[in-house]
Parts: C-alpha cells; structure tokens; sequence
C-alpha cells in the first residue's frame, strides 16, 4: 500500500503542474490588470497636468490681458494730466 503505482504518480504530477500553470495564469492576469489600472493613472494624471497648464496660461492671458488694460488707462490719465498742468498754466 505504501507503493504508489506509476499512474498514479504522473497523475499527481500533472495535476501538480496544472495547478502551478493556473495560479502563473492568475498571476500573470492579475500583472496586466495593474498595468492597465497604472496606464490609466498614468493617462488621468497627464490630462490633469495639461488642463493645469491651459489653466494657468488662461490665467495668466487674463492677467496680462487686464494689466494692458490698466496701463493704457494709466496713460490715459497721464496724458489727461499733462493737459490739465498745461491749461492750468495758461489761466495763471
């Protein structure tokens, strides 16, 4: 009884060997399921980091935008000043 038979030895080695090709597959299925969960990390941060940037450079057109504004109200002023200084000068 304690002699195991040749078929019966193969048998267990296959069914040994089964097993280890099912938990490489499950292995290697899990591998690829946090490749494409990491791509897709990777593929939502980049979109985020380019919303940033286009963010940032609306932000800043605006910034400049209302910069340019105020300057040429600036100069405006100035000139309106200098006009004013000018008739002032003449009624003394």
């Amino acid at each position: 009884m304690a002699c195991i038979s040749v078929e019966l030895s193969i048998a267990m080695l296959f069914f040994v060997a089964a097993i280890i090709l099912l938990r490489e597959y499950q292995h290697r299925k899990k591998i690829n399921s946090v490749k494409d969960e990491n791509d897709e990390l990777r593929n939502a941060v980049y979109a985020l980091q380019k919303e940033e940037k286009n963010f940032r450079e609306r932000d800043f057109r605006k910034l400049l935008n209302d910069f340019n504004k105020l300057k040429d109200r600036t100069d405006e002023l100035e000139v309106e000043n200098v006009k004013l200084k000018k008739d002032l000068g003449k009624k003394k």
